[in-house]
């Protein structure tokens, strides 16, 4: 009983840092996105 609990919290945890991983990904990607355009503006 108290290990199927303990499972549950694991994958809902597991799939919060999922979340997490993807979101900081997608911010991350924005972010040099939007510095890359700013040097090439710099550059030229």
């Amino acid at each position: 009983m108290f290990e199927g609990h303990h499972f549950y919290l694991v994958d809902e945890r597991t799939q919060l840092l999922r979340l997490l991983r993807r979101y900081c990904e997608q911010h991350l990607a924005r972010w040099r996105n939007s510095t890359s355009r700013q040097m090439n503006r710099a550059a030229g």
